[in-house]
């Protein structure tokens, strides 16, 4: 058992200047709002997300991310949830 477990964080891939269609809209005000709803979404594997003013955001699920199109904008950063953390971190004995 570990004394003092090793942090679990979150980690995402960023994509600068690009997302992918068919993503699904939520009101989010900010980039960490964006991220925190898409890690309390089970489903969710990916975002896009505004860089610029008006912020705006969409999440992705595997379905979504797999059968839509790419496309380049460069006021738009993609970030695909690489390690999900929460609920998931175990204390090994």
């Amino acid at each position: 058992m570990y004394l003092n477990p090793p942090a679990c964080e979150d980690d995402w891939e960023i994509t600068e200047g690009a997302g992918t269609f068919g993503g699904q809209f939520v009101a989010a005000e900010s980039l960490a709002e964006c991220l925190s709803q898409c890690l309390a979404n089970p489903d969710c594997v990916a975002i896009d997300a505004s860089t610029q003013a008006p912020f705006f955001c969409f999440l992705h699920d595997n379905q979504s991310l797999q059968m839509n199109e790419n496309y380049a904008n460069p006021v738009i950063s993609q970030y695909l949830l690489i390690r999900r953390c929460a609920g998931t971190c175990r204390i090994s004995s």
